[in-house]
């Protein structure tokens, strides 16, 4: 992340965190559901309101009202959010889109948010395509740019952000950019503390080592 100074968010609530690293699973889980009760249509098309995805993701966007960056800015969470806005309907996309507000210079430079923040671009250019309340959304889109541009040229410098600049120009000339990233899961998640472990013991191993290195010395 950038050493530039910009408005960061506040750390998310223990519960809302303990809630959000359970939902991985049951998100991926319902996702399958819904897939097969659908044959297998594509995630584009509208979700059956009383479905236990779409009630799956009522409840999570209900808990994260007022977490939202601090949630995406997580390690252990931001693929639940990415999750989640790639099921959004036009309504909670925009209330998601509004409630980050002011911290989009934290999130366009942060190691998860940066991701989060790209498929909420792309989900935000579909809806544009779709002529779905453009007004709205395309509102949305100078607003980001707006207010990042203050620190425009330290985000485009930034490794996490430059990206997210470029899906940004690309959502604001009126294209719909594809991911290039494959969707993060639960599996990601395990591998990844899987290594941190394993780094963390090393670091151990080798300060202890140079403890005894200097006591025999």
């Amino acid at each position: 992340m950038s050493a530039f100074h910009c408005r960061r968010p506040q750390k998310a609530r223990g519960e809302t965190m303990r809630y959000f690293r359970q939902l991985g699973p049951l998100l991926e889980n319902a996702e399958r559901q819904a897939q097969v009760h659908r044959g297998g249509a594509n995630f584009g098309q509208p979700l059956d309101e009383e479905s236990e995805l779409s009630l799956l993701i009522v409840n999570s966007l209900n808990e994260m009202v007022g977490q939202e960056a601090s949630l995406a800015s997580n390690a252990d969470t931001s693929f639940v959010v990415q999750k989640l806005i790639t099921h959004m309907t036009p309504r909670q996309l925009f209330a998601v889109t509004h409630n980050l507000s002011g911290l989009y210079s934290h999130l366009f430079t942060n190691r998860y948010a940066s991701f989060v923040v790209q498929t909420l671009l792309r989900k935000v250019a579909k809806f544009l395509q779709q002529k779905v309340d453009v007004e709205e959304f395309s509102n949305c889109i100078r607003n980001i740019a707006e207010e990042i541009s203050e620190h425009f040229l330290s985000i485009i410098k930034d490794q996490c952000g430059s990206p997210v600049i470029r899906t940004l120009v690309l959502v604001l000339n009126g294209f719909a950019p594809e991911s290039t990233r494959r969707q993060f899961s639960t599996t990601d998640l395990k591998k990844q503390r899987k290594r941190k472990k394993a780094a963390k013991k090393k670091k151990e191993a080798l300060g202890c080592v140079q403890h005894y290195s200097l006591i025999l010395l």
